[in-house]
């Protein structure tokens, strides 16, 4: 993941196919990987240019990341950056 320049948290959203845009501005290039707290794509950030990392987090979890305290959400982000 050299190439990656950022890192965007997307919460609440299905699996997306290779070619999509998503939210009008991340064309999905791959899939890094996945697991059961979400999945982690490859994407190209039309505005700027630069190859970015999205995690889509699954509706499960996006609802209980939403609704955690700022220290724990902050503590979530460090996990999903990792």
């Amino acid at each position: 993941m050299d190439d990656v320049k950022g890192y965007v948290l997307v919460e609440d959203h299905d699996r997306l196919a290779t070619g999509t845009r998503f939210r009008g501005r991340y064309l999905i290039i791959d899939e890094i990987g996945a697991s059961a707290f979400g999945a982690v794509y490859r994407a190209e950030d039309e505005a700027t240019g630069y190859r970015v990392a999205l995690r889509l987090l699954p509706h499960q979890l996006a609802s209980t990341f939403q609704t955690a305290c700022a220290g724990e959400r902050g503590r979530l982000i460090a996990e999903a950056s990792a």
